[in-house]
């Protein structure tokens, strides 16, 4: 990470904080003083985090890095495959192994799924609790993303919840298809189209 995003992130980081405090003072303030704060505060948040958008995806290294045991990686593959057909860099581990050569994995998944990614793809099953690297590196690092928190997407293949990560984030229900049924390509799209939704 460079010495300007580390900077930025954490200008950033200092902006929540601020935000916590002024809402910690609601009980000192008038119902009109609330409201100015409550409004200043959101579209403060807002442009600020629309900064921190625009900047990161000219510096961020994957447009998407997708986590997933590896019993389904021939299908990550697929998707990986898909993507990078409509132009997006993706993080898939076993596309990179030649880079992992000697690295301490644990810390390098977590500075790709912390820091690396502008959007995680999580393929979500009963697997994923169960193994180290899934559940105890990638999705502690997923969790604790201070930037980009609604970049989360989750495919969601049976009922299994991961800890940290809110019941009520919209996931993409796979849990009535076969994986042979499944249409990648359909679904590559429509990450293209939550890519493209930001607009910055």
């Amino acid at each position: 990470m460079t010495v300007l995003k580390y900077n930025f992130l954490k200008k950033f980081e200092s902006e929540i904080k601020a935000a916590e405090f002024l809402n910690n003072q609601k009980e000192f303030l008038t119902d009109e003083e609330i409201k100015k704060v409550e409004e200043a505060k959101l579209d403060d948040l807002f442009n600020y985090r629309k900064k921190i958008r625009e900047h990161l995806r000219k510096t961020l290294e994957y447009h998407f890095a997708i986590s997933f045991v590896g019993e389904y990686r021939s299908y990550m593959q697929i998707l990986e495959k898909e993507l990078r057909k409509l132009g997006y860099k993706v993080f898939l581990d076993c596309i990179y192994e030649n880079e992992m050569l000697g690295e301490d994995l644990i810390e390098y998944l977590t500075n790709v799924f912390k820091y690396k990614a502008e959007y995680v793809v999580i393929f979500v099953s009963s697997e994923y609790k169960a193994k180290f690297y899934t559940n105890d590196v990638e999705r502690p690092a997923i969790i604790d993303r201070k930037y980009f928190q609604d970049c989360i997407i989750l495919l969601q293949f049976d009922d299994t919840k991961l800890n940290g990560i809110p019941d009520s984030i919209f996931y993409l229900d796979l849990k009535d298809k076969k994986l042979e049924e499944i249409d990648w390509k359909e679904i590559a799209n429509k990450l293209k189209e939550k890519y493209e939704s930001i607009g910055v």
